[in-house]
């Protein structure tokens, strides 16, 4: 545990000398940079230990972590791809083909590696790093790490790997391509992030070339003008993407088909439509010049209609003065028939009085007849008396 203690601290040390000022080589202005510092080792191969038994810092003792297996094998699967990067590499820039002596062993004994994986839990460190600066370089991963899923687990391993071969983190997040930069970025998890050829080439110069660190025991390298900044993908996962690119645009293709086929019926069906609508609209056309004669013919009446109108409110107009008239004369009648009803009511007034005279009248005729009767009658009767007298 005590030379766990040293490491730790070195890989302190090293983690603050990464944010001083460090001494750059080949630098080129605008190019990517990444600092590195020594390896574990510049002998082939390179040895790897995975500790069997898992450490739990808080117990201080071993656990089953239940993603061992797992972790062990991605680890491996990440050792086996770094060849198959590194031989792409070589081939695109053939000027750096020695990177593919870099071999790897594994050692039954930790004491003999140059790598080491160990998988921990409740570390204060964090949940993934790289212990540098003493043989072995350490890489710890905490059991958790598994859970984020396959292709996380997997990039976030090449990255402390990356660490064990001397890479430091560089300032850039992606690359010229759009594709994350290891070293910095692992991704989302939605896909594996493989190491750039900014990498790839600050590995060669490590293990290659004759490096002085200084002081700080770091080195900025600036990648080549002559090589392109993008990832390294192995060309079996290559063949694989494009497999699964291949299938997926196959079944795209077949469901464009399909719906090409649907479209075609559809097309077939609006062909029908528009035939149909064709006939219909013709039908409606010549309609529609049938309703336009009548609607010339009404527009006619209503023109008649108009006039007519006109005519009808002149003559109602003069019909209103007229009756307007006759209202006035009717007024004046009904003046005129209420003085004649007064009159009347007069002469009816009268005429009882005249009646009531003429039945004196009438009376008075009667008596005086009888009176002229009886007096005749006398007359009569004094005239014979006189004859008789006179005849005697």
């Amino acid at each position: 545990m005590a030379a766990m203690r040293v490491k730790m601290l070195t890989l302190i040390i090293l983690l603050v000398l990464s944010f001083s000022p460090l001494t750059s080589i080949m630098a080129t202005e605008g190019r990517p940079i990444i600092p590195i510092y020594a390896p574990p080792s510049r002998s082939f191969p390179l040895k790897i230990y995975v500790y069997p038994k898992d450490y739990d810092y808080k117990s201080k003792s071993h656990f089953l972590c239940a993603y061992h297996d797992l972790i062990s094998m991605t680890f491996h699967q990440v050792v086996r791809d770094f060849r198959k990067v590194v031989y792409r590499f070589s081939e695109e820039y053939p000027q750096y083909e020695m990177l593919t002596i870099i071999r790897f062993a594994n050692t039954s004994r930790p004491g003999d590696a140059d790598i080491v994986l160990r998988i921990i839990r409740n570390s204060e460190w964090g949940t993934a790093y790289t212990l540098v600066g003493a043989k072995p370089y350490i890489i710890e991963i905490d059991c958790s790490e598994a859970e984020e899923g396959a292709n996380s687990l997997y990039s976030t391993l090449f990255h402390e790997f990356g660490h064990a071969l001397g890479l430091d983190h560089p300032p850039q997040l992606w690359a010229d391509d759009g594709t994350p930069e290891l070293m910095r970025n692992t991704g989302d998890g939605s896909f594996r992030v493989y190491p750039s050829t900014l990498d790839l080439y600050a590995i060669y110069v490590n293990f290659f070339t004759k490096v002085e660190y200084g002081s700080t025991g770091e080195v900025n390298i600036t990648l080549p003008q002559s090589i392109e900044y993008k990832t390294v993908i192995p060309y079996d996962v290559e063949l694989q993407q494009l497999k699964e690119e291949n299938k997926r645009l196959q079944e795209e293709v077949s469901g464009l088909r399909s719906e090409l086929s649907d479209m075609q019926m559809n097309l077939d069906q609006l062909n029908d439509v528009i035939n149909k609508l064709t006939s219909e609209n013709e039908a409606l056309k010549e309609e529609a010049s049938s309703l336009k004669k009548s609607v010339e013919s009404l527009e006619e009446q209503l023109d008649q209609f108009k006039a007519m109108k006109s005519n009808l409110e002149q003559q109602l107009a003069r019909a209103q003065n007229e009756v307007s008239k006759l209202q006035d004369e009717v007024s004046s009648l009904q003046e005129d028939v209420a003085t004649l009803q007064a009159f009347n009511s007069k002469l009816q007034s009268e005429n009882q009085v005249l009646k009531r005279q003429l039945q004196q009248a009438n009376q008075t005729i009667q008596t005086l007849s009888i009176l002229t009767i009886c007096l005749i009658a006398i007359t009569i009767a004094i005239t014979t008396f006189k004859r008789k007298i006179r005849a005697s």
